[in-house]
């Protein structure tokens, strides 16, 4: 069976499944998603701020997501658990797409029988190429990026081997993540008899 734009997801019928996408900036999560044609069930960790930049006519980069997410966090490290437990429910399967915060997802993780960590790994010279590419990210701004991930938040703890269930790893071409994530779209379709 082949997955194409007439292709619908169903989600599981028996239980919410839960599935938390994460990765370094660049690592590829956006376009995994999309090549998945799962958009409609995507939860964006950083959503709601971007829209609000937007809406201030403010630049939406990660000079100015990063200080907001870092505060917000600071103040409540799950304050973004109510709303993605309650589109999980009304949805029945959601992807949490981005998550830095090692104690969001372990809560989400005890709140969802049905849950799995899926990181998406590439390496820093494809990620500085992409980032470039999306945002215009400098060398000296993708260091900024490296750091800030790696030391100011926990996303070190989070891409642990034994805390993460499955890598899908993205070196190559667009074409390459795309046959992984519509392969793992056909998995994730195959679970909704479970």
């Amino acid at each position: 069976m082949k997955i194409g734009r007439k292709t619908i997801f169903r989600p599981p019928k028996k239980h919410n499944l839960l599935i938390v996408l994460v990765g370094r900036s660049g690592a590829g999560k956006n376009s995994f998603v999309k090549a998945m044609e799962l958009e409609d069930y995507q939860y964006e960790i950083t959503g709601r701020i971007k829209r609000q930049l937007k809406e201030k006519g403010q630049s939406v980069n990660h000079e100015t997501i990063q200080p907001i997410m870092h505060r917000l966090y600071g103040e409540n490290p799950y304050w973004q658990i109510p709303q993605i437990l309650n589109e999980l429910r009304e949805k029945g399967f959601l992807i949490v797409n981005g998550s830095r915060s090692f104690l969001e997802i372990e809560k989400l993780i005890k709140s969802c029988p049905l849950a799995l960590v899926v990181e998406i790994r590439a390496n820093a010279l494809a990620r500085r190429k992409r980032l470039g590419l999306r945002d215009g990210t400098s060398k000296l701004e993708f260091k900024k990026i490296e750091s800030d991930e790696m030391k100011v938040t926990p996303l070190a703890k989070i891409l642990q081997d034994d805390f993460v269930d499955v890598v899908i790893t993205n070196n190559g071409s667009l074409e390459a993540l795309e046959k992984k994530a519509k392969n793992f779209a056909l998995l994730l379709s195959s679970l909704k008899g479970v």
